[in-house]
């Protein structure tokens, strides 16, 4: 037993051996001993960043002892992209007597240049390489960096200096020499298992796609070639093996090979999930990132490796996160392909995901994350090989169902556009390829005519005849074109027609060809060349339909042939329907439909599933517009006569809350002879009978208009001479009271004679409108009690608090309110009820009304009386039309005519015995009320020297007794010349006029207008007053603003004129 002061002895010498282990072997020393297997040094490395190249070893060992290098929290240490080098230490500690041989391998074989320092006493050894260096330079012949080390007994210090262009990654580890060739044996056949894989995939591939000419093969092919470069480039393969001596390649096929597996990649995408037909947009954006990487490939041999290495990293990125969502949007669209699509790719990110989550020390090292790319890439290709084969047998299957459609569609196809109302055309080369009959028709030759006819022949030599060959030349060069225009084109007689051509290109046969549909608008034109035609733009999307792939070996040519003519058929079956303008119905034999264009839903107001199925006759029951009568079934019409054409006669239906005015044409289906149904096309004409009739309404007030105003100007001037003359004798007569009633009776028929002269003149064009701001309330209002005043009819208003605005004449209108409301209270002899009503309205256009979508005020006069006779609406606003025994007739067609002119509309609706309702719309105005203030002219003391010019001698007589009773003096001349020269002569005397009087329009000679402008130049204080039988005209209203100081409308009175002298002798 050792005494107690040895045992104390060996306390202490315990104590103070650990105090010197612990200070000489640090916490990050890694010890090592003869039987040493393998260990990762990254967590037992320390690191100084961003060195100069040109640094000494002996500087980094003094930061070294400075302390100045960082320790490593990462099994794999990354740091980058640098210009600069990355130092790294590392200590051993050999616990043995002996040196210790091992291998140092550095895991990374795209790295530049590596420069080991090894400790040798004073100076260190240095042993240099990288994939700069030609491989049989290295030190060790292996596939990555390997530095054979002898570490001496006691503790170690290596440095290693380490510079790239690429990423600075750092995966050291030590290796003792049993391990490290246990380690390349068992590796090595796995790699070249896995690359013989790629091999036999890549032509397996290629035989494919040799056999099948099925693309998605070959950009598989190019995908494997990528990932096989970049694997073996960066696993150090390629440069033992590929290029030992080609250091320059050997640099540049890292990048160039990731921008070569992306391409693949993308088009096999594009490819393989059909993006350019159910995708589009995603289509383009996958183009046009494919077009980037085919460009960026270029950068490895342009620019230097430090940015083309960079570029890769980043395209590589978008390019598989690109893929990724790509993959989820055709899982949610519900593409077939993509479920082998996002497995597979699935597959190679979960091996990638392995393979980075052991880089960073996550996951341990075992087979899957060892070998977790290589699987995931292996599995990623033979899914994407299993999912091109199960596309092309579906393909396959696709082709034999379509074969059993051919002959249906095609017999319906024919049939349509051989019944179609409108031309149809194809055009290849300039030369006219098919006609349909409808346009062989419209220009006037046959179908054998047109037959590779130029289309120059038949376009006329006229601005919009060029816009055809424009139009066509510019698809011939795949420029910008017009989907639908408006051309000319000749017939064969030579005569120009107006057609509306609604044309796109497309490729049959591989040939570039024009399908054109041509609507005849000549009859619109000639009809309507002042009113702007509308048509509804139809938006057509031709599609070429991609050639299908040739069958798999072994496939019979006539089914190729087959598909072919299906895919032609189909596109122009679809291509027709959606742009052509008439409704298009098929039926079967007993009626009922089976095919609806979207023109035919639109007509009926219901959806496709709405009236497929049902009987033809339940949804479109037709009946004719002049007698109302039902039409008989146009499928039985058709089953029975073989066809059916109404275009001599219109038929009207009911579509939801308006009447459609069509034209029916149609015809049989025949399949290999027999009838299988039939083809209805309905031509819609609404707005062209609509309008033919508006039309014709106005042209029977036009057509008396001129008579009105010419009978109105002359009718005022008798008017006025006895008007004039019974002022006149009212004054002589001041004693006869008897004298003096017979005289107001006569004024009195005089008066009622001017109103309806003032009404002939609101018919006639010389009525136009003389309009300001105002609220049609208190115009209704005051109408209505002056007109209903003393009589048994009562009137309720319902006048909508906040009504709009109304840019009007109120003169106008409350003539128009008069005789409505004279109208509605003469239909009511015994008494009854007139309902005003007055409210805003907003016109939406659905509605057949000849008016323009916006705001407008609805009025509404209706009352109880006794109806109006079915067969004489139509000509309740003829002028001259009554059935009263007492009536000009023109009360109406003033009205009519007044509300024509202010941009409106009136209709009527009455039933016999139940009473009759006018409804008005005007345009609403947001302007405001402008209130104007008059003042009443002083009265100045009779007496002056007047100056009247009036064509008409009676007007002299009467004016001039009038105001001779006022002591003034009157002279006459009977022209605006005369007057000019005559109040020349007036200053020349010293004695001009104090007021001259001119007639507005004088027959062959000037007028008061021009006369005026004459007058105010040789003596701007002129005061001159306008005088006019056209007392609704423009300058009756705004005389001011041709230089008038007064105005007075014909037949007046005498008390009127002399009031209207002295108020502009009082200005």
């Amino acid at each position: 037993m050792p005494d107690k002061k040895s045992l104390v002895t060996l306390i202490l010498s315990i104590f103070f051996l650990w105090a010197i282990v612990t200070e000489v072997f640090a916490s990050n020393t890694l010890f090592v001993t003869d039987d040493f297997d393998v260990a990762n040094l990254g967590l037992y490395v320390q690191y100084l960043r961003d060195v100069p190249p040109h640094t000494d070893i002996s500087e980094i060992i003094t930061a070294y002892n400075n302390n100045q290098f960082k320790e490593s929290t990462d099994i794999n240490p990354s740091f980058g992209y640098s210009h600069n080098c990355i130092w790294v230490s590392f200590t051993l500690a050999n616990t043995s007597k002996t040196p210790v041989p091992l291998l140092l391998e550095y895991d990374y074989p795209i790295i530049d240049d590596i420069t080991l320092f090894i400790p040798g006493g004073v100076h260190f050894k240095e042993i240099q390489t990288g994939d700069r260096f030609p491989f049989s330079s290295r030190p060790f012949p292996y596939r990555s960096f390997v530095f054979p080390i002898e570490v001496k007994p006691g503790v170690n210090t290596y440095f290693l200096r380490i510079q790239s262009e690429g990423s600075l990654v750092v995966p050291l580890k030590l290796w003792g020499l049993k391990a490290f060739e246990d380690m390349r044996n068992s590796t090595l056949p796995l790699i070249w298992m896995h690359y013989g894989l790629m091999v036999a995939l890549f032509f397996y591939n290629l035989f494919l796609f040799i056999s099948t000419r099925e693309k998605s093969f070959l950009y598989v092919g190019i995908f494997i070639i990528g990932v096989t470069l970049f694997a073996m480039a960066n696993n150090g393969l390629a440069a033992q093996y590929l290029w030992p001596t080609s250091t320059w390649w050997g640099n540049i096929c890292h990048p160039f090979s990731v921008f070569f597996a992306m391409t693949g990649i993308l088009l096999f995408t594009r490819e393989f999930l059909s993006l350019r037909f159910v995708i589009r947009k995603l289509d383009t954006y996958v183009l046009l990132l494919t077009l980037i990487t085919v460009l960026s490939a270029l950068t490895p041999f342009l620019l230097p490796y430090y940015y083309a290495t960079q570029l890769s990293v980043l395209m590589a990125a978008i390019g598989s996160v690109s893929v990724i969502v790509i993959g989820v949007v055709a899982q949610i669209k519900k593409i077939r392909e993509a479920i082998f699509y996002n497995i597979a790719t699935l597959s190679f990110v979960i091996g990638v995901l392995l393979i980075g989550l052991r880089s960073f020390g996550v996951l341990g090292d075992n087979f899957f994350t060892a070998w977790g790319y290589q699987l995931g890439s292996s599995a990623m290709i033979i899914l994407f090989s299993l999912g091109i084969a199960d596309k092309v047998n579906t393909w396959r299957r696709d082709k034999e169902r379509a074969l059993s459609q051919l002959a249906t569609s095609e017999a319906r196809y024919r049939t349509l556009v051989e019944n179609a109302h409108d031309g149809i055309i194809l055009v290849q080369n300039w030369k006219i390829v098919y006609s349909n009959d409808a346009f062989a028709r419209m220009i006037g030759y046959t179908t054998q005519e047109l037959e590779n006819l130029n289309l120059k022949n038949i376009v006329a030599d006229t601005e919009l005849g060029k816009e055809v060959l424009t139009q066509y030349n510019n698809r011939l060069q795949k420029k910008e074109a017009k989907l639908q225009y408006e051309a000319q084109l000749k017939r064969k007689t030579g005569n120009i027609i107006d057609v509306l051509i609604s044309a796109q290109m497309v490729s049959l046969d591989g040939i570039p060809t024009s399908i054109a549909i041509i609507t005849d608008i000549s009859a619109l034109k000639e009809a309507y060349d002042t009113i702007q035609q509308q048509y509804e733009e139809i938006q057509s999307q031709y599609e070429e339909l991609e050639a299908m792939n040739e069958e798999m070996v072994r496939t019979h040519y006539e089914l190729t042939e087959a598909t072919h003519k299906l895919e032609e058929e189909t596109e122009r079956l679809h291509a027709t329907l959606r742009s052509i303008y008439d409704g298009v119905v098929a039926t079967d034999l007993q009626g009922h439909i089976i095919l609806a264009n979207d023109k035919a839903e639109k007509l009926a107001g219901k959806s496709s599933d709405e009236v497929i199925g049902r009987p033809f006759n339940s949804v479109f029951t037709f009946y004719y517009v002049t007698t109302r009568e039902e039409f008989k079934n146009p499928v039985n019409e058709i089953l029975q006569y073989g066809e059916l054409d109404t275009s001599g006669f219109a038929l009207t239906f009911k579509s939801q809350d308006r009447d459609v005015v069509v034209e029916l044409s149609g015809a049989p289906i025949y399949v290999e002879g027999n009838i299988i149904g039939t083809v209805i096309v309905m031509h819609d004409i609404t707005g062209q009978y609509w309008l033919e009739k508006e039309i014709q309404k106005v042209s029977k007030l036009e057509s008396l208009s001129i008579l009105a105003g010419g009978i109105a100007h002359d009718f005022n001037n008798l008017l006025t001479s006895i008007i004039g003359n019974l002022s006149i004798l009212k004054i002589k007569l001041t004693d006869g009271e008897l004298y003096q009633k017979y005289i107001e009776r006569i004024e009195n028929a005089a008066q009622r004679a001017a109103d309806l002269t003032r009404q002939l003149l609101t018919f006639s064009k010389g009525g136009e409108p003389i309009k300001e701001v105002t609220s049609l309330e208190q115009v209704i209002r005051d109408t209505a009690q002056f007109v209903l005043s003393g009589s048994s009819v009562r009137c309720n208003f319902e006048i909508q608090s906040d009504m709009w605005n109304c840019e009007v004449d109120v003169g106008q209108m409350s003539q128009v309110f008069q005789n409505l409301i004279i109208n509605a209270a003469q239909s009511m002899p015994h008494g009854g009820i007139i309902t005003i009503k007055a409210e805003n309205f907003v016109y939406d256009g659905t509605q057949q009304k000849p008016l323009l979508p916006g705001n407008y005020v609805r009025i509404t006069v209706k009352d109880e009386g006794i109806g109006i006779p079915k067969e004489n609406l139509s000509r309740i606003f003829d002028p001259f039309f009554t059935t009263k025994e007492r009536g000009s007739g023109l009360g109406l067609a003033t009205s009519y005519s007044i509300i024509k002119r202010h941009g409106g509309h009136i209709e009527v609706h009455s039933e016999v015995d139940k009473g009759s309702k006018f409804i008005i719309y005007l345009h609403a105005t947001e302007k405001s009320i402008h209130s104007h203030t008059g003042q009443e002219a002083h009265i100045t003391p009779p007496g002056g020297k007047i100056l009247l010019m009036d064509d008409d001698f009676t007007i002299y007589e009467v004016a001039s007794h009038m105001l001779d009773m006022y002591g003034f003096q009157v002279d006459w001349v009977d022209s605006g010349e005369k007057a000019i020269i005559k109040y020349r002569e007036s200053i020349a005397d010293g004695f001009p006029y104090d007021i001259i009087i001119m007639d507005l329009t004088v027959p062959g000679a000037m007028g008061g207008v021009q006369a005026v402008r004459e007058i105010l130049e040789i003596n701007p204080k002129a005061k001159v007053i306008v005088s006019s039988g056209y007392s609704n005209d423009p300058v009756m209203s705004h005389y001011k603003e041709y230089g008038f100081k007064g105005v007075i409308a014909k037949p007046y009175k005498i008390e009127e004129i002399v009031r209207v002298i002295n108020e502009v002798l009082s200005q």
